[in-house]
């Protein structure tokens, strides 16, 4: 599965998830208008991701990659996530390309503060609601995405910081050459 598709699917699930979550303690219960909401919220926060992909140049960083041998790529991404040099000289400007790529993608991803410290806030709050009214599953659901959403600044900026490094690693590592 490439970067570009997981991205693409992790936002999918996550805003079906919490719409589901949502709706469902605004109801009462869920049913199947429920779901078919979910998939439609799903959908659109989908297509922003796509925009965002777009936006940063990560689909053309994709279509490189596609070009690479599976192991180049794997060394690349965790090049990348790890914030160090490749071990092969010659992935240097590769690995460049994808960490600046990267940094991109999570400088456009970011979004404002306010609706990141929001979101936390909303599932926390309706994941107490769930707790009170004994509806355990949907109610540990919710605090995970209170969870994901108040430590998702921190995981974007970690990976904006590490892509600087990276980038600055291969950079040396390619004027040694």
């Amino acid at each position: 599965m490439s970067d570009s598709l997981r991205l693409t699917f992790l936002n999918f699930i996550f805003a079906f998830l919490a719409f589901e979550v949502v709706v469902t303690v605004l109801e009462g219960s869920w049913s199947p208008r429920v779901g078919v909401g979910g998939l439609a919220v799903a959908a659109i926060v989908t297509a922003v991701a796509r925009r965002q992909q777009a936006k940063s140049g990560w689909g053309e960083w994709c279509r490189t990659a596609k070009t690479l041998p599976w192991h180049n790529r794997w060394q690349l991404y965790r090049a990348t996530a790890r914030g160090r040099a490749v071990s092969d000289p010659r992935l240097a400007a590769l690995a460049v390309q994808r960490a600046d790529r990267v940094r991109a993608l999570r400088k456009v991803q970011q979004g404002p503060r306010w609706a990141q410290v929001g979101g936390a806030a909303l599932f926390l709050v309706l994941g107490g609601f769930l707790l009170l009214s004994r509806e355990w599953a949907l109610g540990g659901l919710s605090f995970v995405l209170a969870l994901m959403s108040a430590f998702a600044p921190a995981l974007y900026q970690r990976g904006v910081r590490r892509a600087q490094r990276c980038i600055e690693a291969n950079r040396r590592l390619a004027n040694l050459r």
